[in-house]
């Protein structure tokens, strides 16, 4: 059954606009141009920075990040990994001054990924980051075909380089889309995502039985956009920097709100000091080589401090809480001091195990986070990080969009995201089926041979024939549209459900989707999101960006700690977290990467067994 919008087509083909990841040059250049950038600020620009000149909280970001990831799951390729030397600014066109700070991540000096670093909190504190791979700047580099000024961050997977006239040399991620209507009123509202599922009224036992699979639309909630909205191409990247706040201002807040929680939480940890509790140790990333440091205050005597080597050759200061006082906050201080560079202090608070509560791990009604009490984040310690994975890499499927002109492919634009993220999610089912997992075993049926309704066969890793016959056929099921200012495909999320028409006479399978109709990013799409990776240990379609792209999400990241907030003298604790999601970005298994998680959409596959 195919669903009829009232919107006009600009609107529908222009949302979710799904870049590629190749070079965008095409734009006209028939705008007027915004002036030039203050003079410091190009000549800054210019050329990465040296890490020693990188503010130091931007730095301890990235040293942090990495010594924390060090050897685990979520990078499996940094056991021996260290920072370049040198690091590169980056730009949004609404943020005065440098947005964010790019660290590229070097192995045996091979560029191993990178780490994104926000300046404030118009995004997360480490908005993106990968443990392989070139990074965004080294890729625009090579495509640029000019000697880059300025590199800018213009959307959560989305760069651009920029040369000495102000051009846009390079692009990768694709751009965003111009937003025209949208009230900014409406952030203050209650935020109500739309359900929509499909339901078996016929179950079926095998797809050898496809053909007697019966579902209807069930939708809950606003299909599309009350107020008129009208969202185009941008003519040229002079007119997008031009307009960029005007038409972003309402997500760019709904993003800013999202990451606000993390900034205040690190603020609070910085003023109280970090929690150090008995029992337990804290690793602090060494900036410089040949620290030395000094214990001050009444927990020094309860802590253990030794400088250890790294696998990369690098240090760290590891301090473990030996002993505390029940019932006592005990201060720390620990000084660091660099060669030739400023020194910095680091706060503690020394805590008793037996403070805390074993009733801060019970689970909540409201599908919140819940850890056992001894990995819960305390007085402003970290907890470690509880990762959940849907499978395995090798168990992704690596697909990416067709270009125009390229079979089947008869469109003017590429194929677009939303097509390639649910043919990555079928095929994933069908690989579970052909594995002997229990859950998916009798769902066999979502891909077929070439592509089509005959022979059973297994969904390759990578594009063939197959796949891309599939890819093609969802991409009109779900109404992607060529926009006609550049060659992206786009997909509204109210016809992204259509996906299941593909599976009609294939498999008794169904997807679900839900979605925030204005691209405002909501809890309850990441709890969607997180509790099908988590949970179901099945990755969902997550939407990323101003309404822009549709990746596929894998992995689920968080950690948390707690914070004493005070107003006037009154005082309590209050928990927060901090959540990524890795996706499979759709670009032939270029570009995965963690990502801040929030989303305006969450895309689930069920087998109904």
């Amino acid at each position: 059954m195919k669903k009829k919008n009232s919107w006009t087509a600009v609107f529908a083909l222009t949302l979710a606009g799904c870049g590629v990841g190749d070079p965008q040059t095409d734009l006209a250049a028939d705008v007027p141009q915004r002036p030039e950038p203050r003079a410091e600020q190009l000549l800054m620009s210019r050329q990465a920075l040296p890490i020693t000149r990188v503010p130091r909280e931007s730095y301890r970001l990235a040293a942090q990040l990495l010594e924390d990831m060090r050897g685990t799951e979520s990078a499996p390729t940094w056991g021996s990994a260290l920072l370049a030397p040198d690091v590169q600014p980056l730009y949004r066109p609404d943020v005065l001054g440098v947005a964010y700070y790019e660290f590229r991540v070097l192995v045996r000096d091979r560029s191993m990924g990178f780490i994104i670093v926000s300046t404030g909190s118009h995004d997360y504190p480490i908005a993106h980051w990968s443990f392989e791979g070139l990074s965004p700047t080294e890729t625009l580099t090579r495509t640029a075909g000019k000697a880059v000024t300025t590199f800018y961050k213009v959307d959560a997977l989305s760069y651009v380089a920029e040369g000495l006239e102000g051009e846009m040399l390079a692009n990768m991620g694709g751009l965003p889309h111009r937003i025209v209507g949208q009230d900014p009123a409406a952030l203050e509202g209650p935020i109500t995502p739309t359900d929509v599922s499909w339901v078996p009224e016929v179950a079926i036992a095998d797809d050898r039985e496809a053909s007697r699979a019966v579902a209807r639309r069930v939708v809950d909630g606003p299909s599309t956009p009350t107020q008129p909205l009208e969202l185009t191409g941008w003519r040229s990247w002079q007119e997008l920097k031009a307009g960029y706040r005007e038409s972003y201002a309402p997500i760019a807040e709904s993003l800013k709100r999202q990451a606000e929680e993390e900034w205040t939480t690190d603020a609070l940890a910085r003023d109280s000091g970090e929690g150090l509790v008995e029992g337990r140790t804290a690793e602090l990333a060494l900036l410089y080589p040949q620290a030395e440091f000094r214990l001050s205050g009444e927990g020094s005597q309860f802590v253990r401090a030794q400088l250890v080597t790294t696998s990369a050759g690098n240090q760290k200061l590891v301090l473990t809480a030996v002993a505390a006082k029940p019932g006592v906050e005990l201060p720390l201080t620990v000084d660091i001091y660099y060669p030739g560079a400023p020194a910095e202090s680091v706060r503690f608070v020394v805590l008793a195990r037996e403070d805390v509560s074993p009733e801060a791990s019970t689970s909540k009604s409201d599908g919140s986070e819940s850890l056992h009490w001894a990995d819960q984040g305390l007085l402003g310690a970290w907890s470690p990080w509880s990762t959940s994975f849907a499978g395995s890499h090798a168990n992704q499927r690596l697909y990416g969009q067709m270009s125009s002109g390229t079979g089947p492919n008869t469109s003017g634009c590429y194929s677009g995201c939303g097509a390639t993220a649910w043919s990555m999610l079928f095929g994933w089912g069908d690989l579970q089926a052909s594995l002997g997992n229990p859950t998916w075993a009798k769902r066999w049926g979502m891909y077929r041979a070439n592509g089509g309704y005959d022979a059973d066969a297994v969904a390759p890793a990578s594009m063939d024939t197959g796949v891309r016959n599939m890819t093609w056929e969802l991409r009109n099921h779900v109404d992607t549209f060529c926009n006609p200012f550049n060659d992206n495909g786009a997909t509204a999320p109210w016809n992204m459900d259509e996906a299941n028409g593909y599976l009609k006479n294939r498999s008794g399978a169904t997807v679900s989707t839900h979605y925030n109709v204005l691209g405002y990013h909501a809890t309850r799409l990441r709890e969607r999101a997180r509790d099908s990776i988590k949970d179901r240990k099945v990755p969902a379609i997550i939407g990323t960006g101003w309404l822009t792209h549709y990746p596929l999400a894998y992995g689920y990241r968080f950690r948390s700690r707690t914070v004493k907030k005070c107003v006037l003298f009154i005082c309590w604790k209050d928990t927060e977290y901090q959540r990524q999601f890795y996706v499979n970005q759709g670009h032939s298994g270029y570009g995965n990467s963690w990502i801040g998680a929030g989303t305006w959409f969450a895309g689930e596959l069920s087998p109904n067994n």
